[in-house]
This record gives structure tokens, sequence and C-alpha cells, in this order.
């Protein structure tokens, strides 16, 4: 905001976006297993690009690790130095891939279970897949290193 005022344009937008939250609404979903509540619910064609283009991104993460596993799977020559299915870089790339999928298939099936597609501990399980997966290829790559 240009405006260092409180009377400006810019701050009475602001003002009213913050506004519009501070209303109580009633919630749809009271289960403890839902994850995702909005109060108001998320809608419109901003907030769908934006999911598509992050599931895109995702899913775009795993042709990478996907490649490279198979490269080190199947395409080393000779077949002596191929990588093995418990090595540290096989597991890494299969722990890739699957947080890459299932963000992608989260944002690309329903965002933030907006249009309430699936259910919700499926959505749950595809969004928080990725964490577990993440945190457990980092620590491989840094026991790695650190040997």
């Amino acid at each position: 905001c240009k405006e260092s005022e409180g009377d400006g344009e810019c701050m009475k937008s602001i003002t009213l976006a913050l506004e519009a939250t501070k209303d109580e609404c009633p919630l749809s979903c009271k289960e403890p297993y839902f994850l995702f509540q909005t109060c108001p619910a998320l809608s419109g064609q901003r907030w769908y690009m934006y999911s598509i283009i992050l599931g895109i991104f995702y899913l775009l993460c795993l042709i990478p690790s996907l490649g490279l596993l198979i490269y080190y799977r199947h395409l080393i020559k000779p077949k002596t130095k191929r990588v093995p299915i418990l090595d540290f870089r096989s597991l890494i790339l299969c722990l890739n891939a699957t947080a890459s999928l299932s963000s992608g298939l989260a944002f690309l099936i329903d965002p933030f279970y907006a249009d309430k597609v699936i259910h919700p501990v499926i959505l749950g399980i595809l969004y928080g897949l990725r964490y577990p997966c993440m945190n457990s290829a980092l620590v491989l790559l840094l026991f790695f290193v650190h040997d």
C-alpha cells in the first residue's frame, strides 16, 4: 500500500477483507477426522487455478524421481553396477515420488475439501502423506552425506 494513513482506499479494502472473516458461520462437518475447514467455503476461479497449477507442479516433480529410479535400477550398464532395491538412492527417490504423487492428486482431485468429492480421510491421507515421506527422504540423505 502506498498510503500510510488509515483513511486510504488500500487500508479500507484490507480492513473489509479482515472484517469479512470475523463472522462466525455454521460449520458443515463436525467429525474429528475433518481436516480443511474454512469459513466461508473456498471457491472461485482463482482458487481452482491455483490448486490445478500446484497439482501439476507436484506431478511434474514426479517425472525426474521416476526417471532416475528407472535409470538407477534398470538402465545402468554393466548390470553389476545397478542399484539394489533397498539402496538409499532408491528409497529416497521412491519416497519423493510418493510425496509428489499424493500431493498432486490431493490438489487436483479436491483441493482442501472444497468440493467434497472424496471422503475426507482419503483426502487427508493424500494430502498428509508427503510430510513423512519428505522427512524420511531428508533423514536418509543426511545419513548418507554424514557417512
